[in-house]
């Protein structure tokens, strides 16, 4: 509760502190997504839908997203993170601040993962191995990232780190490229992305393992054809992962070797711009 209530300080200190002329925006985004991934791992492996709302002003954004799974588990191959019951099982709030730097787009901000106790699932594959909790509010985390983005640059390539500072106290990053390819009067956006694990692995008293192993924990391929119907931005997309380590090939409840995960979705966008900050 204290990380929830000093995330949401935050957002109305940095909207209180706002310079008179700051362009305010706001915005939400919902995706429909036929599983939930994250960082290469399954965290459920049936239809989910994640929505967000977000607040912007002066190069700082702050926000709240929510994964609500559609269906509870059925047994069998199902595996999703609330296990005996649909709805939200998880709750994340964010704060960030991005600008450019030179010719760079540069990000850094926190999050706060939380996840409701009367989640069942399971969070993570080497659970039950572990021995230690994990679902619900006794794996609520902290975590800190940055990200730079070189736009200008052929393939705009990306490097994306985030640092635990609760449970896991390691790292976890990606690097990733992207490039737009036209179709007749639209674009066709795709990616590649490699993810790494480092230092994820203690598990010590204070610590809780995200990855058993380090290095390379996954490839993801994606593609993606963005269009708009009237404010609302759409972007259906598909992804096609190839698992490296052993975690991320715990697909499903009944598959703890899946070499690859294939994964269609579509995301929602609308934003709006509010005007500019008041001078006090």
């Amino acid at each position: 509760m204290q990380g929830k209530l000093g995330l949401i300080g935050g957002v109305v200190a940095v909207l209180w502190a706002a310079p008179a002329g700051a362009q305010v925006t706001v915005g939400t985004d919902v995706a429909v997504n036929s599983r939930y991934m994250f960082w290469g791992l399954t965290l459920s492996n049936r239809p989910v839908v994640q929505p967000d709302v977000w607040l912007s002003v002066a190069g700082f954004t702050g926000g709240a997203w929510a994964n609500v799974e559609l269906t509870k588990d059925g047994g069998g191959s199902d595996l999703t993170s609330g296990g005996s019951r649909a709805g939200v099982t998880e709750v994340d709030y964010w704060l960030e601040y991005g600008r450019t730097v030179a010719t760079a787009d540069v990000k850094v901000g926190v999050i706060l993962w939380s996840y409701p106790k009367s989640n069942t699932g399971v969070l993570g594959p080497c659970v039950p191995d572990c021995g230690i909790p994990n679902n619900g509010p006794d794996i609520n985390s902290t975590e800190v990232y940055g990200a730079v983005t070189f736009s200008q640059l052929p393939l705009s390539p990306n490097f994306t780190v985030y640092y635990d500072v609760d449970l896991y106290k390691g790292l976890f990053g990606w690097v990733s490229l992207s490039h737009s390819v036209p179709v007749a009067t639209r674009s066709l956006n795709l990616g590649a992305l490699m993810g790494v694990s480092a230092a994820m692995t203690n598990t010590s008293a204070d610590q809780i393992p995200l990855y058993t192993k380090n290095g390379i924990t996954h490839f993801d391929f994606s593609a993606a054809v963005p269009f708009t119907l009237g404010s609302i931005s759409v972007n259906p997309n598909a992804h096609f992962q190839v698992n490296v380590v052993e975690d991320t090939k715990f697909t499903s409840a009944t598959e703890a070797n899946g070499k690859t995960v294939f994964t269609i979705g579509a995301t929602l966008s609308w934003s709006r711009d509010l005007g500019t900050a008041k001078p006090e």
